[in-house]
């Protein structure tokens, strides 16, 4: 009974909604998949694929859905369709980006009309998806306050999968930067809404040696042990959306065979340390390296990372 008292007077807040898990399930555990990343400085998704055959995909986003740059013409997540067509099993992954200050309005009317806009083009993706609510919410450069954020990601995640227009076809993901330390010291538990609401984790990998790490820098380490140990103890996979050598380079740690032996084999070992890391989404940056790069691109198709695609439910 007091459940559903507790529904009735937060109906005017939002949804009451069955405690049945939101978005589809990723598997959890198996080999580790070659994603590829996307961003402002490679905009031709065909390149993405032209060293190795990605098994996912992952762009950032923002709220309505679209791209902050065009990617290949496409301005939003559903034009990307055609391009996916030829490519079954690849997973598009999407890390959305929230503003703190957004945060607290997810639970009103304010932007139900944007939120609309993201659901329709991820139902005109017609395909399997996953997103990111959130992109390194732990980081202290945000501030975000899980207070804030917890409630935020629950009214956000049931405007998106609930009810039956919602986006039945998109794992949602609850993401961290996998850097220490985090705002004000919160334990990542501190931002997680449940497991009813979250089928992934995701993370970043720029920078996670300890010689990857300035004297002045405002971080001071790696959390991605922390990361991978929640995520095994939820039983939810990992993806690291964001794989790339820029803030090590920029840290003057050599080029070439300098630059694999301090970033490239580091982040392989990395992959092969954890059962439930399900894909790592790699870019070479702005300013590639094309030795390192190109070793590492051989790593991928002798089998480091599985560039098998998922076996994906259809619609």
């Amino acid at each position: 009974m007091r459940k559903y008292i507790a529904c009735f007077v937060l109906f005017a807040i939002t949804a009451c909604s069955t405690p049945q898990q939101r978005g589809l399930t990723l598997p959890a555990e198996g080999p580790a998949r070659y994603f590829s990343y996307g961003n402002g400085y490679n905009e031709d998704l065909n390149s993405l694929y032209q060293h190795a055959p990605a098994a996912g995909l992952a762009l950032h986003i923002n709220l309505d859905g679209k791209f902050g740059s065009d990617i290949d013409g496409a301005s939003s997540i559903g034009q990307l369709r055609y391009t996916f067509e030829d490519r079954p099993g690849v997973l598009p992954v999407f890390i959305l980006f929230l503003d703190p200050y957004v945060l607290s309005d997810l639970c009103g009317e304010r932007y139900d009309s944007i939120i609309k806009k993201l659901v329709d083009e991820l139902h005109a993706l017609d395909r399997p998806a996953a997103l990111s609510l959130g992109w390194q919410v732990d980081n202290l450069t945000w501030e975000i306050d899980p207070a804030v954020f917890v409630p935020g990601f629950k009214c956000l995640a049931d405007k998106i999968v609930g009810g039956a227009a919602g986006a039945k076809q998109v794992a949602l993901g609850l993401h961290f930067g996998g850097l220490s330390p985090s705002h004000k010291d919160h334990q990542l538990t501190a931002y997680y809404p449940g497991r009813n609401y979250v089928n992934w984790i995701g993370t970043s990998a720029g920078k996670f040696q300890p010689n990857h790490f300035r004297r002045d820098d405002p971080f001071t380490g790696t959390q991605l042990p922390e990361v991978f140990a929640f995520a095994a103890e939820e039983n939810l996979p990992v993806i690291i959306t964001e794989a790339e050598p820029y803030a090590v380079q920029a840290r003057g740690l050599g080029s070439g065979d300098t630059l694999y032996r301090n970033y490239y084999q580091p982040l392989l070992e990395l992959a092969g340390s954890y059962d439930h890391l399900l894909g790592l989404a790699y870019n070479p940056g702005p300013r590639p390296d094309s030795s390192a790069h190109a070793r590492f691109m051989r790593a991928i198709t002798s089998g480091a990372l599985t560039t098998e695609p998922l076996a994906l439910p259809t619609n």
